[in-house]
């Protein structure tokens, strides 16, 4: 992606530098976890504008983009997949309706079933998972272990909701070693534009972004461009 010209997307799609692809580069997916909690309804349309913006660079490059959203009585909801790209697949993305709390500790364990199906679906050499909310689960977990048939590894449960989120990334992980995990929290507080976190041990990366910087929008690509994108040739 050519930095200098990003921002034309919308009138151009002379975005890509030409030297950065290269031939038989890893077969590579992106899934993508949103919070559509009532908190995100003020800067729902930011993020989505951003998604999409990602979801067509993918595109060009071929890459599949499959996108869920928390759905009702903690399940999923898949708003976009990049099977066959159709414009129209974007309005789905747009009519979500951000409400209710934050089921993200079950959406992680329940999407690790999903990576499982994105690997397959495309024959995926690495899957790039990247989840982005502005809060902590609502919802809980039961405290206690729980056993993974997957990896024959139990995982216990703390009362820590930070230890949770972690290990629930670790268990994704475990499952799927060849899979990066990305984090990005939305919020008002942070000083700076963009700030690493690094108290989530099995995210490859992890970032706050304040929601209320001019240029959050393009911080936001660019950190998902340079940090992932750079690994997909």
């Amino acid at each position: 992606i050519d930095d200098d010209s990003i921002c034309d997307y919308i009138f151009s799609e002379n975005i890509f530098l030409k030297n950065k692809l290269i031939p038989k580069r890893k077969n590579h997916s992106f899934v993508f976890l949103l919070d559509s909690s009532g908190s995100m309804k003020e800067h729902w349309n930011k993020t989505i504008n951003m998604l999409v913006t990602i979801i067509f660079a993918l595109n060009k490059m071929n890459i599949p983009c499959v996108v869920y959203t928390f759905g009702v009585y903690n399940s999923l909801l898949k708003v976009f997949e990049t099977d066959k790209v159709d414009m129209k697949k974007y309005e789905k993305l747009l009519y979500v309706n951000p409400t209710n709390g934050t089921p993200l500790f079950r959406s992680l364990i329940t999407i690790n079933k999903e990576i499982s199906k994105v690997y397959k679906k495309y024959s995926s050499d690495i899957v790039n998972f990247i989840t982005v909310t502005d809060g902590g689960d609502t919802y809980g977990i039961e405290y206690g272990s729980f056993f993974d048939r997957k990896t024959s590894i139990f995982y216990e449960i703390e009362n820590d909701d930070e230890k949770n989120h972690d290990l629930l990334i670790k268990n994704i992980k475990d499952c799927y070693p060849k899979t990066s995990v990305s984090g990005f929290f939305l919020d008002n507080q942070t000083k700076n534009k963009i700030e690493k976190v690094s108290h989530y041990k099995h995210y490859n990366s992890f970032y706050k972004l304040n929601i209320n910087n001019q240029y959050f929008e393009n911080l936001f690509y660019k950190k998902i461009l340079d940090d992932l994108l750079i690994n997909v040739v």
